[in-house]
């Protein structure tokens, strides 16, 4: 262990870790004191012949979903807990939808390989290297970070240079976008919500109305409470519409909204494109 730098040598090569009986909590991101070699195998950022990894303090957590991930159980756990997020120290899926990239400045191999490609600008053409797109749209910096990988309807691509990348043109083909994993705003009316089980920042007590919304309500508590996004999070888009008089307040899936006077107002919609998570 160096700092916040493990490794473990893996199932394969017989850690105690990974067989003990201990129960963890989660499903990336972690209550805090899990077995970390353990935590790293389920997450899959370790293979079963081990691997480094690191491990990241991310604050206090109120929902943590468990599941069964490369022969692993976790349990859930529902309460305010200290979290932890597990990555690799090499670029790739960690799981579910997240990718990690360790960055230009960590000798990331995609930005040394003339082999590598990125088509198009955001969205990007399937098959570009993924750690190149990743810096391109500017989500990961050149010290690397996670990011999400989203699948976007078919469309030409127009390349360009950003962030110390070019890219190139393509012809009509399957596509997808960089997205944080983190909530917040993607792009123009387009934004991202984590979800409640994957560490979403939303202030609880900045909600008003019933969709429409006050428009300095919290952006991701308007889409949980609209029922736009769910749980596990996704992507939705945030309108402005005309002032209203009155916002009434209300419970809609499990989240309360408050009343309120006069103010400038917002909607929670659907994206009207072609949008998933990709789980490669």
């Amino acid at each position: 262990m160096k700092g916040n730098w493990y490794y473990c040598i893996g199932r394969a090569n017989g850690c105690q870790s990974v067989v003990k009986a201990t129960v963890i909590w989660g499903t990336n991101p972690y209550c805090k004191g899990i077995e970390n070699c353990k935590g790293a195998l389920h997450a899959g950022v370790v293979t079963e012949e081990g691997g480094d990894f690191r491990i990241s303090k991310i604050g206090n957590l109120s929902v943590f979903q468990g599941s069964t991930n490369n022969l692993i159980d976790s349990s859930p756990w529902t309460g305010s807990y200290p979290a932890v997020f597990l990555t690799p120290l090499r670029c790739g899926l960690i799981s579910g939808d997240r990718y990690f990239c360790v960055g230009k400045m960590k000798d990331c191999k995609s930005f040394s390989d003339e082999r590598k490609k990125v088509y198009g600008s955001g969205p990007y053409k399937e098959g570009s290297d993924l750690c190149l797109a990743a810096l391109h749209s500017g989500v990961v910096p050149e010290e690397g970070g996670c990011f999400l990988k989203l699948k976007h309807q078919k469309t030409t691509f127009k390349g360009s240079e950003k962030n110390s990348v070019t890219t190139e043109d393509a012809s009509y083909g399957r596509a997808f976008i960089i997205c944080p994993s983190k909530c917040g705003n993607i792009s123009n009316d387009l934004h991202y919500c984590c979800g409640d089980s994957n560490g979403c920042s939303r202030v609880l007590f900045n909600l008003y109305g019933s969709n429409p919304y006050t428009a300095d309500s919290d952006k991701c508590s308007c889409a949980r409470h609209s029922g736009i996004v769910p749980l596990t999070g996704g992507l939705f888009k945030v309108k402005a519409v005309a002032n209203r008089d009155r916002f009434e307040g209300s419970i809609r899936h499990g989240i309360q909204s408050m009343t309120c006077g006069e103010s400038p107002a917002i909607s929670i919609e659907q994206c009207d494109l072609i949008l998933s998570l990709i789980h490669i």
